[in-house]
């Protein structure tokens, strides 16, 4: 092309001669059987997205400038190879539609020996599979120098392979980039602060995202809780850490606001962040709803609550709700005294509840459609002025 150019500009030329037409003539063909090619293989590509992965063809058409499909046949083995290691027809799209270059990873050399690995230390194939197919970078990073190093740390600290496979399913995410040199720093910070053991491995198997959070924001973490006054010694201290770590700012501030429409103070809402930090994790919709049971049906305190916060962590529907209004029952007609520790009442078993309060009344009529919603004490008869005489505390 620079050839003619430059022939059109020199002197005595009035067009360019015919063998640079040709050339010109040649290139804009070459040039327009590659768009032709690549049109095709982009096509191919669509195709097998939709036919052999289960893509949508919006999604194959997105996942199609993410990968280049040149050989199917080696594809094919891949997929063959993750189907026989329990993968879904759904695992297989939830993968693909995550990272389609995975389709283009070698079958025997990067991902059977990853597969072969978690199989070996006891994860179940459908626990693989759901893991992977979440997360399919897993598959591609370092068998010796990403994953087996993690592993030999968190059984190391753990001692238990069930919890490993556990925190393997939450930051499988993570192991593909610095994740053990990540889980070593933010241990170090937490013993630092005194945090036990105890709690160090509370946090590695029920929240390991917290340990894979950039080490700034653990730290941030770590002073504020240290500030509300929570001991590091003890398990709310790991409990704080989490439910900070979940909510953001907006979201705290909601919930507070629900407490205090409730007549909760700053001290209240404190205080039952100090005794079981979960009561902030809570939604709106949960909190209202809890509350005014409690306090409109069950007239129970507002700010009695506040200092048995765990009872907000119980279904509403399952459990405080059929247990409170037999318990009131059995009360407004003198069968047990009061008032009743709510806290206590909710805390007990099931099996425990039964005997306790539904077996040994069995002589009481619609005791049993109470505790399973049938009737309300209303239905009974029983009117307010009667249920605000019997306290739950």
């Amino acid at each position: 092309m620079h050839l003619i150019v430059a022939a059109s500009n020199i002197k005595g030329f009035g067009s360019p001669p015919r063998f640079l037409l040709n050339a010109s003539l040649v290139i804009r063909l070459f040039s327009s059987n590659s768009d032709i090619l690549s049109d095709q293989q982009k096509s191919l590509t669509v195709s097998y997205l939709i036919n052999s992965c289960g893509l949508s063809p919006e999604a194959a058409n997105v996942a199609s400038k993410k990968v280049n499909l040149k050989s199917p046949e080696k594809t094919d083995l891949l997929l063959a190879l993750l189907r026989h290691h329990g993968f879904t027809d759904a695992d297989i799209t939830k993968m693909v539609t995550k990272l389609p270059s995975i389709l283009v990873a070698h079958p025997e050399k990067t991902v059977l020996p990853k597969l072969q690995f978690f199989r070996s230390v006891g994860m179940p194939a459908h626990v693989l599979a759901h893991m992977t197919s979440r997360s399919p970078a897993i598959l591609r990073c370092s068998l010796e120098n990403r994953i087996i190093p993690f592993y030999d740390y968190v059984k190391n600290l753990l001692q238990n392979n069930e919890k490993v496979i556990t925190v393997f399913k939450c930051v499988a995410a993570h192991i593909s980039h610095m994740a053990l040199q990540q889980l070593l720093a933010n241990v170090a910070i937490l013993k630092k602060y005194g945090v036990n053991e105890s709690n160090i491995l509370y946090l590695t198997v029920y929240h390991p995202e917290s340990l894979m959070m950039r080490s700034d924001k653990l730290l941030k973490l770590v002073d504020r809780v240290t500030e509300l006054g929570i001991d590091a010694s003890k398990l709310t201290f790991s409990h704080a850490i989490i439910v900070l770590h979940r909510t953001s700012k907006s979201a705290w501030e909601a919930r507070k606001r629900a407490y205090h429409k409730w007549g909760w103070s700053e001290s209240d809402i404190h205080m039952a962040f100090l005794i079981h930090p979960p009561c902030m994790s809570l939604s709106e919709k949960k909190i209202m709803s809890i509350m005014e049971f409690c306090v409109n049906e069950m007239d129970c305190e507002a700010k009695s609550i506040a200092r048995r916060p765990t009872v907000l962590l119980y279904s509403l529907e399952k459990r405080i709700m059929p247990r409170c209004r037999v318990i009131k029952l059995l009360m407004v007609k003198g069968l047990i005294g009061g008032p009743y520790n709510l806290l206590s009442l909710l805390a007990m078993t099931d099996k425990t509840f039964s005997e306790r309060f539904i077996t040994k009344y069995d002589n009481i009529p619609r005791l049993l459609d109470v505790y399973y919603g049938k009737l309300s004490l209303q239905d009974l008869g029983i009117d307010s002025s009667e249920l605000a005489e019997v306290k739950l505390v």
